[in-house]
């Protein structure tokens, strides 16, 4: 009992379906470790998005979700926005608020009680776009933004509110090889604060870069969660992503050579 009322995540017999269908199946995992980056990979369909909605409150899920002894899965939407926040894979279009409108928005729909407003809201929206260097769009539309610049914006609308929680799908996935790398060092840092970070990312050389731990789904289910080196294998490479790859070291990092589909 004492592990559940840690600040880290516990998930425990935690399935989502969609109809009959059950896309996430029985999943346990004993500790995602608040400090650390946690890496959510898996091929296509693995259910790494609903498990990330399931836990952000999006969608309705059995099982537990546990942190400091309480169940985020059954909590209020106040409760549970004040410790979790989720970055999307794409943001809505046709959006005519200003970049930094939309963060200040995002932090007043998320703002915890005896949190300030007006001045307090505009300088804690520029000093995340600053800690994501984007200032530079701050007073562009939102529907005016490339793909990439968009997904900045998503992602500091899910800094604003300093969540405890941060829950990133994707969150690379569409920017320039700078950006990747300025976004990837600031959730480093978040990590390094205290937070729960958890990010699903495609490319495994990127996720065995940045994260401390990976966890691995496949068909909904885990099949493996342990530190880069011990997730990312060629025999996971193949049973997981039916390739065959080699996994090499360069500098320190590890990289995922493919070979051919098998």
């Amino acid at each position: 009992m004492m592990a559940h009322e840690s600040g880290d995540l516990q998930l425990e017999h935690l399935s989502v379906s969609y109809g009959s269908k059950r896309i996430v199946r029985d999943l346990t995992l004993s500790s995602i470790k608040a400090g650390q980056v946690t890496a959510l990979v898996g091929p296509n369909g693995a259910g790494k998005t609903t498990l990330l909605r399931a836990i952000a409150g999006l969608l309705r899920a059995s099982g537990s979700a546990l942190v400091h002894g309480k169940n985020l899965l059954t909590m209020g939407y106040g409760e549970r926005s004040a410790l979790v926040s989720y970055m999307p894979q794409s943001v809505p279009e046709r959006v005519s608020l200003t970049v930094l409108e939309s963060v200040i928005a995002t932090l007043r729909a998320t703002r915890r009680p005896g949190m300030m407003g007006n001045a307090h809201d505009r300088n804690r929206a520029i000093s995340v776009l600053e800690q994501l260097d984007i200032t530079d769009i701050a007073l562009d539309p939102l529907d005016c933004l490339s793909g990439g610049q968009r997904q900045l914006c998503s992602l500091a609308q899910s800094l604003v509110s300093d969540p405890s929680i941060l829950l990133l799908d994707e969150p690379t996935s569409a920017l320039d090889l700078r950006h990747q790398a300025t976004v990837m060092g600031v959730v480093r840092e978040l990590a390094a604060a205290g937070k729960i970070v958890i990010c699903v990312l495609h490319d495994l050389s990127q996720a065995a870069r940045w994260a401390d731990s990976i966890v691995v789904l496949n068909h909904g289910a885990l099949y493996l969660h342990g530190a880069p080196d011990e997730a990312v294998t060629p025999q996971m490479l193949s049973e997981v992503y039916a390739v065959e790859a080699r996994v090499e070291s360069l500098h320190g990092h590890l990289h995922v050579v493919v070979q051919g589909a098998i």
